[in-house]
């Protein structure tokens, strides 16, 4: 076993940053599950929904047409993902797209009809695509021998936790703050984790302060 391998295997950072991916995938997941739960609620603000009985046919057609621009900005970031994450490195790669789907999450708050929610929404999902491959490459660099799975399984499990906590607590904020300052919460959440990440996560075990 080499130095940094042995060194690394002693040492609780790759568990942490194990539970910084986690959190990222989770707010990832959280970000997305708002925004199906303010549905009705941003409807209304936008004149699409007079908050009366079921969502109309218009208004559901409009949300629909949202969100595949959303997934397709999605779809095409994901796979450059691993490129980017490769050429930035998991430290700044994450850091960026972390901040970038934060920022919008956040800024979804702004918006006030169909245009600049998909504008918003595809920008969003542009800083979301990346991070499965960005999970993939963090924990092949930082997990131990024969604990690559483990790591990436770990963190993966944000994404069921994320829309649990959102319905738990997404669903009230939603009602006792409104939608705009839900959205407003969430995008500074992520912020804050973003610059967790980047002033705590390095490339490689080898550049690590405490490895």
């Amino acid at each position: 076993m080499s130095k940094v391998a042995n060194a690394l295997k002693n040492s609780h950072v790759r568990w942490i940053i194990t539970l910084l991916l986690f959190l990222a995938i989770m707010i990832n997941y959280i970000d997305r599950e708002i925004w199906v739960l303010a549905e009705p609620k941003f409807a209304q603000s936008f004149g699409w929904y007079s908050g009366i009985g079921s969502l109309p046919h218009s208004a559901i057609s409009k949300i629909s047409l949202i969100l595949f621009i959303w997934s397709l900005s999605y779809a095409l970031f994901n796979f450059p993902g691993g490129w980017i994450s490769d050429k930035l490195g998991a430290r700044k790669a994450m850091a960026t797209f972390f901040s970038i789907w934060s920022a919008f999450t956040a800024a979804t708050a702004a918006t006030f009809n169909f245009i600049s929610m998909a504008i918003v929404r595809a920008f969003m999902g542009a800083g979301e695509g990346p991070v499965w491959p960005l999970n993939a490459k963090t924990s092949k660099t930082w997990s131990h021998q024969n604990e690559e799975s483990t790591m990436y399984t770990l963190a993966g499990s944000g994404q069921a936790m994320g829309p649990i906590i959102a319905a738990l607590i997404g669903s009230y904020q939603i009602v006792f703050w409104g939608w705009q300052l839900t959205f407003v919460f969430w995008g500074i959440v992520g912020l804050i984790l973003a610059a967790v990440w980047y002033f705590y996560v390095r490339d490689t075990p080898q550049s690590h302060p405490y490895i």
